[in-house]
């Protein structure tokens, strides 16, 4: 009888066995001594943003224009296409393309009845792209999918006839391509593929519609021109001594003439070129402070140059007058002035647009008199670095972060889906190396480093306030910081003395703060993680990096015991550190020389070490157990920028992917809720935002996996 019936038994047991493989499970491996086998559990995963600012840069020479009345108009973005303009008042911004990843490298033109056309780079789809406004809305057509332009913009300029132009860079192999739209049909050819042709180009039509293209050659390092009569492209070389014209803008004069503004790196100045008809004229507009990046260039009704441009940390604009060259000062401050845009009103006055990297905001100087005013148009961030996730009793998630824009510590706190942001400490650039941990009442705590001083601060929510002390200032303190309460509530933190590259460790009794050195041995006390066992006792997981290898310290009795884990080489990066009900250590890490995850630990007898994942992930790790005491592991995987959650079923290490949109999964944060499943807080380097996922089972049922035979 057992006999007749083994068969169908496999059958039935062969589809979940082939969704598990599906789902990434590791070659089976023995069960880990103390870990019970647990079935596996498919998770389904959703992500939200929790504080998600625009982000904004690489923005082209022609991203400003001017309409009939004299008004900005801008296209700008990066996680998305945003389009903005003024209409003599105020400012308006809205979407124009919603899909994420996209917006790099825009160009602006209006056309005659002051509609705006953009070209712009989709990172996530690797694509050139444009779209237009029209009174059913924006209107977004993929022009090429070009791979990857980690060093090109696209350039956009539209024909009397309102058709658009495109030139931008292919970087698969550096060359220049051009695209036209004729009848609704985009024709696109090759300009330059000389190799390394291509990079950073700008665009200008003369009265015929022909296009006049300047550009970087990135394999000998010089200025061209391109020019198309007919369907012929003409190529010059404008200046080669040296490394020239990174950075360029084109604009004709009524007679068609071409002028290039560029910038030569080897002498530090910013040059114009001519073309008299016959050559190129070459001049020194200015070579003082470094100027001539991210230039941009206008020519007026009479011919004469003007440029935007930026000097060490300074926005400068620049014209032609009798008297020769003029320069100005438009703005100033660290930072300013990068991606400039320059357009001119028809009383010729100045208005240029530029990014402010110190605020990370689009900002707009407009010349008036003999002064400058300077706006904000946009606001950006870059948030969720350094990021540390905690779940209430609730479930609630809760996360503190570095805000890089403002320097402020942050608390995100969520509630039912939509999510509270609340500044902790603003003081100086303060709120890197967070960890968080909740009390008994659900109050948040959080240890940080505060980078203006460096020293180790710690907040406390108490009775509805921040209480913010320093804990630690002696010396370079407070990288690494890792949170532990104890059972009294009492705050432990272990972190790393970064200028005598010792561990040490901080801990708040009868409201003083002690502290003390762990290990000091060579460069010690990188990536530490900090546990506590039922009895209050520290256990550090940290990174020597003079031994490149994994050590371990626990204090028993008031003396640190410190042990090599894994003495591989280059193993010991980003730990992170978990006790079971036993107090027996667990811990996740990084694998340098191999590029994996890794995981150990303590068997009672050895320690036990596994490779969980491979070939260029496991970075960023983050490790949890659940009530039985088996791992989960949230991790980046580098090979395609994504976040990775590795569990185990008590028999091999099931791998999925949480999130691939972008770059993710830099800084994760793993907690796990009551009914063991993962919540995950972490970096989207993309659009420079905080993200969170959470898990919910995947629902089966036996009309699913049951076999079409036995139905």
């Amino acid at each position: 009888m057992m006999e007749a019936h083994f068969p169908v038994f496999l059958r039935l047991l062969a589809p979940l066995l082939a969704l598990a493989a599906l789902l990434g499970a590791s070659s089976p491996s023995s069960a880990q001594p103390g870990l019970p086998p647990v079935a596996p559990s498919f998770l389904t995963w959703s992500t939200q943003c929790v504080d998600c600012p625009r982000a904004l840069t690489n923005m082209g020479d022609r991203s400003l224009r001017l309409d009939s009345r004299g008004h900005e108009h801008l296209a700008y973005g990066w996680d998305h296409l945003y389009y903005a303009w003024h209409d003599g008042t105020s400012w308006h911004t809205e979407v124009a393309d919603a899909a994420p990843g996209v917006g790099g490298f825009a160009t602006l033109a209006l056309d005659a009845a002051g509609n705006p056309h953009i070209s712009y780079y989709d990172g996530q789809q690797q694509a050139i792209k444009y779209a237009r406004r029209t009174a059913a809305g924006w209107q977004i057509q993929t022009v090429d999918t070009a791979p990857w332009m980690v060093s090109g913009f696209t350039a956009l300029a539209l024909d009397a006839g309102g058709n658009p132009h495109i030139c931008y860079t292919d970087n698969a192999s550096f060359i220049l391509k051009y695209a036209s739209r004729i009848s609704d049909t985009w024709q696109i050819e090759v300009v330059d593929s000389s190799g390394g042709a291509g990079v950073n180009p700008s665009l200008a039509l003369d009265a015929a519609g022909s296009p006049h293209i300047s550009f970087h050659d990135f394999a000998h390092h010089d200025l061209k021109y391109a020019h198309r009569t007919g369907s012929t492209w003409g190529i010059q070389t404008v200046e080669s001594a040296g490394w020239v014209g990174v950075s360029s803008s084109i604009a004709l004069d009524a007679q068609g003439n071409p002028s290039i503004s560029y910038d030569d790196v080897d002498h530090a100045a910013l040059k114009l070129a001519r073309w008299t008809g016959s050559a190129w004229d070459i001049q020194t507009v200015d070579d003082s402070d470094w100027p001539g990046q991210f230039n941009s260039l206008a020519v007026d009704s009479a011919g004469n140059p003007h440029i935007s441009y930026q000097a060490y940390q300074t926005l400068r604009y620049a014209y032609w007058t009798a008297d020769g060259w003029q320069i100005a000062t438009a703005a100033t401050g660290e930072g300013t002035a990068t991606y400039t845009s320059l357009a001119l009103d028809a009383a010729t006055r100045a208005h240029i647009s530029f990014l402010d990297l110190s605020t990370h905001q689009l900002k707009l100087a407009r010349q008036a008199g003999d002064g400058w005013q300077v706006e904000v148009v946009d606001g950006a961030g870059r948030l969720g670095m350094d990021n540390s996730l905690a779940l209430d009793a609730a479930g609630e998630p809760y996360i503190s972060y570095y805000d890089l824009e403002r320097g402020d510590l942050t608390l995100a706190r969520g509630r039912g889906g939509s999510w509270e942001i609340q500044t902790v400490d603003l003081v100086q650039d303060t709120g890197q190396s967070t960890s968080l941990a909740l009390d008994a009442e659900g109050n948040p705590h959080i240890s940080y480093l505060e980078s203006t001083f460096t020293m180790l601060k710690y907040a406390s929510w108490i009775s509805g306030t921040w209480q913010i002390e320093v804990v630690d200032h002696e010396g370079d303190v407070g990288a690494f910081s890792s949170l532990a309460l104890d059972a009294a509530g009492n705050p432990h933190i272990s972190y790393t003395e970064s200028r005598a590259r010792d561990l040490k460790y901080a801990y708040r009794t009868a409201g003083i703060w002690r502290a003390e050195i762990v290990d000091s041995l060579g460069d010690v006390g990188s990536y530490c993680s900090l546990a506590l066992d039922a009895a209050g006792n520290p256990h550090i997981s940290y990174y020597d990096a003079t031994q490149r290898v994994l050590k371990y310290a626990s204090r028993i009795s008031d003396t640190w015991q410190i042990e090599v884990v894994d003495s591989a080489n280059g193993v010991g990066y980003y730990t992170s550190l978990a006790l079971d009900a036993a107090g027996n250590p667990h811990i996740s890490y990084f694998d340098n020389a191999h590029q994996s995850l890794k995981y150990t630990h303590w068997t009672g007898n050895a320690w036990r070490i596994q490779v969980v994942d491979g070939g260029g992930v496991g970075e960023y790790t983050s490790l949890a157990l659940d009530a039985a005491g088996n791992p989960s592991i949230s991790y980046y995987a580098a090979t395609g920028g994504d976040l990775r959650i590795a569990r185990w079923t008590g028999y091999a290490w099931q791998i999925q992917t949480v999130d691939s949109v972008g770059d993710v999964g830099q800084y994760t944060s793993l907690a796990l809720d009551a009914e063991g499943l993962p919540h995950i807080s972490y970096y989207d380097a993309a659009n420079f935002d905080l993200k969170y996922a959470e898990a919910s089972p995947l629902e089966l049922t036996i009309g699913v996996w049951l076999p079409l035979a036995l139905r």
